[in-house]
């Protein structure tokens, strides 16, 4: 199990292979659109290409990779990566960093929580793993076919054609035409309103804050 002190190498080699299910024949052909080439954009598109669909295209409104920092992945997540044939690894020292690198996976051992003063009040395991965003994007990269994510088109709006078709309308450039559109352009969405006449882009307080920082590879101590 996970509440055990098995390094991260370890873990990944005992985790299963979560393969996705193949897509029927009648699907495979229609032509997708993926709004957002973050993880959740990516990550569909990649999940869409191993199910069999051989149109999937995916358009990102910034102009390349974002760095962003950590990313936590439960057992399941990285099960899933696994099987999307993701490379993985739970060492960091003997990594070149290179285009086709693998994923370094760290293995986050417990959570706590603390007085300001310091004082431990509670510690118990914590079975998540932790990877780098820019190394995350990178691997799902790497299992799509070249030529799969457009840069530097920002989507606008949608129109519904005859026949059950979308139009997808950018701020600038032609229009593009699909089947089936996936909006991943993250909690401001646009394209929420297309889905529930309810839905409002206003971001709502959930009760709480994390603080969070980023330090470069480099000062970090072994």
């Amino acid at each position: 199990g996970f509440f055990t002190d098995a390094c991260a190498e370890d873990l990944i080699h005992a985790l299963p292979t979560l393969s996705v299910p193949e897509a029927s024949a009648a699907v495979r052909s229609q032509r997708v659109l993926v709004i957002g080439g973050s993880i959740g954009g990516l990550a569909a598109a990649a999940c869409l290409h191993a199910a069999g669909f051989e149109q999937v295209r995916v358009v990102e409104r910034s102009a390349g990779s974002q760095q962003g920092a950590g990313v936590g992945l439960d057992d399941v997540t990285l099960a899933i990566i696994k099987g999307l044939g993701v490379p993985l690894s739970g060492f960091s020292d003997a990594l070149v960093q290179s285009a086709s690198a693998p994923i370094v996976v760290q293995r986050c051992r417990w959570t706590e929580e603390r007085m300001t003063d310091g004082t431990l009040l509670m510690r118990q395991p914590h079975p998540y793993f932790a990877a780098l965003y820019a190394e995350l994007h990178r691997g799902l990269l790497q299992v799509l076919p070249p030529g799969s994510v457009v840069n530097s088109r920002k989507a606008q709006r949608l129109e519904r054609l005859p026949g059950g078709a979308i139009r997808v309308h950018f701020t600038d450039g032609p229009a593009e035409d699909c089947d089936l559109c996936i909006a991943a352009d993250g909690p401001r969405s646009v394209f929420r309103s297309f889905v529930s006449e309810n839905a409002s882009s206003e971001l709502r307080f959930a009760g709480y804050a994390a603080w969070r920082g980023t330090l470069r590879r480099e000062l970090l101590e072994p």
